[in-house]
């Protein structure tokens, strides 16, 4: 008898430990996720920005000073392929 509420209680123990242990790490997993997709998506914003300006600017310098970066990061976005207008 009292081996049962042993098990009992081991198990409800085991229970609330799967419990909080699911908890946490779904809490890292998903502020880990969205700090990675808010990067991606703040780097593909700029990207686009970066493509805009030089594409109605056509001067790598001028879009480097409206977005206060450097002129060589400007010159290696632009050189991507999505940064090419499209014909």
């Amino acid at each position: 008898m009292m081996e049962d509420g042993l098990v009992l209680d081991v198990d409800i123990i085991e229970a609330e430990l799967t419990k909080k242990v699911t908890q946490q790490v779904t809490q890292q997993v998903t502020q880990q996720v969205t700090q990675q997709v808010t990067q991606q998506v703040t780097q593909q914003n700029l990207n686009d920005t970066i493509c805009k300006l030089y594409s109605k600017l056509g001067d790598a310098q001028q879009v480097a000073e409206l977005l206060d970066i450097s002129a060589d990061t400007v010159t290696e976005i632009t050189g991507q392929k999505e940064c090419i207008p499209k014909i």
